[in-house]
């Protein structure tokens, strides 16, 4: 049985491409060589005229076509990937005991694999170099022992793996906007200074606040950005001073646990991520206009991964001004009132349990409020789990839950989870962006665009974002 979902041209051209965002929506079967594939294989591409498409791999084996020796269908189907397993548990060890690995080759060694290939392994699962990963275990180990206890800084230093106190500062600074004392001193404060990286760029964080503000969950005042959230099921305040080379954070609320007001502004300023990197890329491309005037650009995450959850969904085949006015009424019938006169979006909580018909009045559809509910009833953490995990494994898992597509997933990878190489395929802005950038004649579909972003991996998500910038630039 075919697929009701999607068109034979669509999936024969996810094949082509071996476009792994369609595995598990589609099964190939060449029937010249009597296998059956999933849609990412990389073995030769077949003839159109040698293909069927099946729904799932009991129709393919019931047509007596075997499995593919080079994709393993069968160990997708049992959810089982050596590779990604085998990846996923030296990063844990790496996790848990970072002054064990004293670099790249030391963790190639300790895998078992070729430097180029464990490169090339962690950019596919988790959108960074093994270096990256190296840094963030040693820093987050680092942001574990500043909090739990007493130990000297310096001996932090040296039981995370860094090797120089100079460095370890210096990193932990570009990471956290702090330093390793100042964030200790969280547990004693509601004030806290972030100083940004000498080429940040908060414009287009300035810009969202100043369009996108609908002062019920947030707003912005000059050079002031309030955000209601939800920390440890109570509501506070985010409230940011933005500055040219700081930002000065007050977080209002009844004892809020500073440290996870900490992440969340980390993430709405978009530390830790580097687009100089990016930018060099477009260098080499001589696509130096896709950030022309927009430098230092971080992609601005939001709070949570359920606020992200919640934009994925409300956003759903409505406009963007609607999409905001949901969002609205969501908060103001479900969230939680907060200081200064704002109010939070709701939480799993307080989501779980509701009949969807007391969205209705909202104007939210039945079948949205369903996906809403739906979600929060599937992790009462709001899955704030997926920050640790893989981008491989957290695609499979945001596409097996009712609602989420290959849009939304990648939007929530992007936008949520701040993985660097997602393309979030089927967005009208995606397609608009990218018309313009190359000049089109028309909008690509989605084949197309995937075909265009290939040149920008793996940076794709600030491409998109770019791009959806570029939109505004012309307006």
């Amino acid at each position: 049985m075919v697929p009701k979902t999607l068109t034979e041209e669509e999936m024969y051209a996810a094949i082509l491409a071996s476009d792994e965002t369609y595995n598990g929506r589609f099964v190939t079967g060449v029937l010249t060589t009597g296998i059956y594939c999933i849609p990412s294989c990389h073995a030769r591409k077949p003839k159109r005229e040698n293909v069927r498409f099946f729904s799932n791999f009991d129709d393919a084996r019931q047509e007596g076509l075997r499995a593919c020796r080079k994709c393993k269908p069968d160990e997708f189907e049992r959810g089982e990937d050596r590779e990604l397993a085998a990846l996923e548990l030296i990063v844990a060890r790496l996790r848990e005991a970072p002054d064990r690995i004293a670099g790249v080759p030391d963790l190639a060694e300790a895998i078992g694999w070729g430097t180029t290939k464990l490169h090339e392994a962690v950019r596919r699962h988790y959108h960074r170099t093994p270096a990256d990963l190296i840094a963030e275990a040693r820093l987050d180990r680092a942001q574990q022992l500043l909090k739990d206890g007493e130990m000297p800084v310096t001996e932090v230093c040296f039981a995370v793996g860094f090797d120089s106190v100079s460095t370890f500062n210096a990193r932990f600074r570009e990471a956290t906007g702090l330093t390793p004392t100042g964030y200790r001193d969280l547990a004693a404060t509601n004030q806290f200074t972030i100083q940004l990286p000498a080429d940040a760029n908060l414009e287009p964080l300035r810009g969202r606040a100043e369009r996108d503000s609908d002062g019920v969950i947030e707003s912005f005042d000059g050079d002031t950005y309030r955000r209601a959230v939800t920390i440890d099921n109570q509501p506070a305040t985010l409230e940011l001073d933005l500055m040219p080379t700081k930002v000065q954070v007050t977080v209002h609320g009844d004892s809020p646990d500073m440290f996870a007001a900490h992440r969340m502004v980390s993430r709405i300023l978009g530390l830790g991520q580097d687009p100089r990197a990016f930018e060099t890329h477009c260098g080499k491309l001589s696509a130096e206009k896709l950030f022309e005037g927009r430098p230092g650009v971080r992609i601005a995450l939001t709070p949570t991964v359920f606020d992200g959850l919640i934009w994925a969904i409300v956003g759903q085949q409505v406009n963007l001004t609607f999409a905001r006015t949901l969002r609205r009424r969501l908060a103001e019938t479900f969230g939680s009132p907060a200081p200064l006169d704002l109010t939070a979006l709701p939480t799993p909580a307080q989501l779980v349990g509701r009949d969807p018909d007391a969205f209705v009045p909202l104007q939210f559809s039945r079948r949205k409020a369903e996906y809403l509910i739906g979600v929060a009833e599937l992790s009462p953490t709001g899955f704030e789990e997926l920050t640790s995990q893989s981008a491989t494994r957290i695609e499979q898992t945001l596409m097996a839950i009712r609602g989420l597509g290959v849009w939304s997933t990648h939007y929530l990878m992007m936008r949520a989870l701040g993985f660097a190489d997602c393309v979030p395929l089927g967005d009208t802005g995606l397609a608009a962006g990218l018309r313009r950038h190359f000049a089109l004649e028309a909008s690509p579909k989605q084949p197309e665009q995937k075909a265009l972003m290939e040149a920008f991996s793996p940076y794709r998500s600030l491409a998109t974002y770019h791009l959806w910038q570029s939109l505004k630039d012309s307006a």
